[in-house]
């Protein structure tokens, strides 16, 4: 019996066929002035932008997943493992919804086929050139969970915790930032909403004179 896919297993062949029409392939970014979500894929290429999740069946909550990003990115595509049976009322609503389907096979050799080509928005709701780095040309595969991965974000991430939790009684953004060396391009403003929003489970934030502070959260006894 075959061993059971992961959504990291599609990233490498994804990868491949991208690189193939001619992109520049980023993973897992999390374009963090703009959205809480991270995206799996980010493909660039003269200008355009596309974005692929990966996933390892095609679902309701994977379409609804894909649609989310639509006004971020010239085009989406949802990515699987290629399926037994084609469903073409599946594929015309994926049409209807301007959302592409790739489905990557693993039988006789690893390849990759567009399935439904996604509609092309002239315009890109964010300017992902300023959002990508080599980092993410370099990091974990695409639809990983987080865990067993150290990550450059992990790495800032447990530096901040450390310093934070060394002032029980708070800390500003700024002084945190003069201590702690980050790697966003907008230090202050993706390091704060990184603290309020990813990382509120042992930290928060208040704010004295209209400068916002953070403390650790008091552990439970």
């Amino acid at each position: 019996m075959s061993p059971k896919l992961k959504e990291t297993d599609l990233f490498g062949p994804v990868k491949s066929w991208l690189q193939e029409q001619g992109y520049e392939v980023y993973s897992e970014v999390w374009p963090e002035l703009y959205t809480s979500k991270r995206a799996d894929v980010v493909a660039l290429k003269d200008g355009t932008a596309a974005i692929v999740e990966l996933k390892t069946s095609l679902t309701l909550d994977l379409v609804a997943q894909g649609a989310a990003w639509q006004e971020k990115a010239n085009c989406i595509y949802l990515a699987v493992p290629m399926r037994k049976r084609i469903n073409h009322q599946v594929d015309r609503l994926l049409e209807r919804l301007g959302l592409g389907l790739l489905e990557v096979s693993f039988e006789w050799g690893t390849w990759v086929r567009e399935t439904v080509e996604p509609e092309s928005r002239p315009v890109a709701g964010i300017d992902w050139r300023q959002v990508v780095t080599e980092a993410h040309k370099t990091g974990p595969p695409g639809g990983h969970a987080g865990g067993g991965y150290v990550t450059e974000y992990k790495l800032m991430m447990s530096r901040v915790r450390q310093f934070i939790e060394q002032h029980p009684e708070g800390i500003s953004i700024d002084v945190i930032l003069q201590n702690c060396p980050t790697y966003y391009r907008h230090p202050k403003r993706s390091l704060t909403n990184a603290l309020q929003k990813i990382e509120k489970g042992w930290c928060e934030s208040f704010e004295v004179d209209g400068q916002i502070f953070f403390k650790p959260k008091n552990k439970k006894e």
